[in-house]
């Protein structure tokens, strides 16, 4: 019977609480669809770009680019996003034709809003994408901002200007052996100079 009463004497109190909570739930306005649609598609991406991409194609409105002279790689980690890209030109010089490379690398912090765009905002970084292949150093809080697609491990971003980037996911990476025995080697002193260019992938 004590036991009996207790129960009834501490459920008391709870009981306009939970009425009051009941009442707020009540008072919540619906959630629009388009809005929460994305929201939900912003924390998709959001997770699934998480990890190391592999840069598999790089088009422009301009022209046509051939993969195998452009290679890039990014990486998305706890609201900070990094970029490598390197590209390869033959161009036509004084002393006949000539190889050029233009690169661009840097450290940004991004989010993914309206479930379909990627905003970066730069912290630090580099490029010599000019008419004079001049290094300039990239402008801190330089913001950019692409639409983006990711599906069965693709990620697709496009700028503004219509440049557009194809990434493929990369597995966990694991150290070469072949690394190891040049480290060993390194480490002896017998290495030879030209095998660090070697292309180990």
């Amino acid at each position: 019977m004590r036991i009996a009463i207790l129960a009834i004497f501490v459920g008391i109190p709870l009981l306009p609480f939970a009425i009051q909570d009941e009442e707020e739930v009540t008072k919540q306005e619906p959630r629009n669809p388009f809005t929460a649609f994305q929201e939900e598609e912003s924390a998709r991406l959001e997770k699934e770009i998480q990890g190391a991409w592999m840069l598999m194609d790089y088009q422009t409105t301009a022209f046509v680019i051939d993969p195998e002279d452009v290679r890039g790689f990014i990486m998305f980690r706890d609201g900070y996003m990094t970029l490598t890209m390197q590209a390869r030109e033959d161009v036509a010089g004084f002393f006949g034709d000539a190889v050029e490379y233009t690169f661009q690398s840097g450290a940004y912090r991004y989010r993914i809003v309206d479930g379909v765009h990627l905003q970066t905002v730069g912290m630090v970084g580099f490029t010599n994408a000019n008419e004079q292949r001049r290094l300039d150093f990239q402008a801190p809080l330089d913001p950019h901002e692409y639409r983006i697609t990711v599906a069965n491990d693709e990620l697709g971003l496009t700028r503004m200007d219509g440049r557009t980037f194809r990434f493929r996911k990369l597995e966990r990476g694991e150290f070469s052996q072949k690394s190891i025995d040049r480290l060993t080697r390194l480490r002896s002193g017998d290495f030879v100079d030209d095998e660090r260019w070697t292309d180990d992938r």
